[in-house]
């Protein structure tokens, strides 16, 4: 098999792979084209896709791996971090070590472009266990928090929702403590255009307080994720939840989920915003390539806007 990273010319090519090896997800060829052309956009330097792949005598992608540059912030020092995701290998070129040495070579890919360290979200526990076989490691895991959608007390006069659009002032998204790891606000642009949702912005009026959500689905459950929160005082952060759960019974949903790591969910004071911590967890992990990894969950503030798939 051939290595390469792939360029524009090879989207039909990842594109079938790409729907073949998550039809369980629903991806058709053209839903997996559309996707992948949007998503990687933003990623493209040169020709060059942030993918390489193993290619096969018939020319087809046999397993493939992403990397997504994002600038991440520490103490007021840019990292690079890269976030791998649509890692994949087709149904029949399973169990042959493919992921495995695609994945040590992309490292030394990686290594060449400057990432201090790789992080990932996986979604099944089995993707975890094949990356913790070459190299990562499971830091900590982000648990759910969750509360059931009931009408509350209406405050429209107070809070505003619209859609996210290219409107939107980005660099509201505050960065909080320069102590922790936290994504760049230059990235929020691109993590915002995905193509098969719509976001929504529920913002206290005249204020820099406002809360990011989407419609999502895990399973049959249908529920309204909080991608992204922030407030300066409890009792506006309380107002916000109660927009957010109205909007959620509006839609026909009848449950409001978020996911952060636990320091920052000391920070929000989920607890006090009516979210109950559940069992339900998201793996967080990461990869040393330049630079040592930060391992303790406190060094980090991480939430759904720093995954691929909310």
């Amino acid at each position: 098999m051939i290595l390469r990273q792939l360029n524009r010319l090879d989207y039909d090519a990842l594109s079938l792979s790409f729907s073949q090896a998550f039809d369980y997800q629903g991806f058709s060829y053209s839903s997996s084209h559309a996707y992948l052309e949007q998503k990687y956009h933003a990623y493209i330097i040169g020709d060059n896709l942030p993918t390489w792949s193993l290619i096969s005598d018939t020319q087809e992608i046999a397993c493939s791996y992403s990397v997504l540059a994002v600038p991440y912030l520490k103490n007021g020092i840019v990292k690079n971090v890269g976030l791998v995701c649509d890692v994949l290998t087709k149904p029949n070129h399973q169990k042959m070590g493919l992921f495995q040495y695609l994945g040590e070579e992309v490292k030394v890919f990686l290594s060449q472009e400057g990432i201090d360290y790789t992080i990932g979200f996986p979604v099944r526990d089995s993707i975890t266990a094949q990356h913790l076989k070459v190299g990562w490691e499971h830091l900590f895991d982000m648990n759910l928090w969750a509360t059931p959608s009931f009408s509350l007390k209406s405050h429209s006069k107070l809070v505003e929702t619209s859609n996210l659009n290219d409107e939107f002032d980005f660099t509201k998204i505050k960065i909080g403590s320069s102590e922790n790891l936290e994504i760049s606000s230059s990235a929020f642009r691109s993590r915002f255009t995905r193509i098969d949702c719509l976001y929504k912005v529920l913002r206290v009026i005249n204020s820099n307080q406002f809360a990011i959500v989407r419609e999502a689905k895990v399973g049959k459950v249908r529920f309204l994720a909080i991608i992204h929160i922030q407030f300066d005082e409890l009792d506006v952060g309380k107002l916000i939840m109660s927009s957010i759960m109205n909007l959620a019974l509006k839609n026909g949903l009848f449950a409001v989920m978020g996911c952060w790591n636990e320091s920052y969910a000391r920070e929000l004071q989920l607890k006090k915003l009516g979210l109950v911590k559940t069992s339900r967890v998201q793996n967080f992990i990461a990869r040393e390539i330049n630079s040592p990894i930060l391992r303790n969950d406190s060094e980090y503030r991480l939430s759904w806007l720093d995954t691929d798939t909310l």
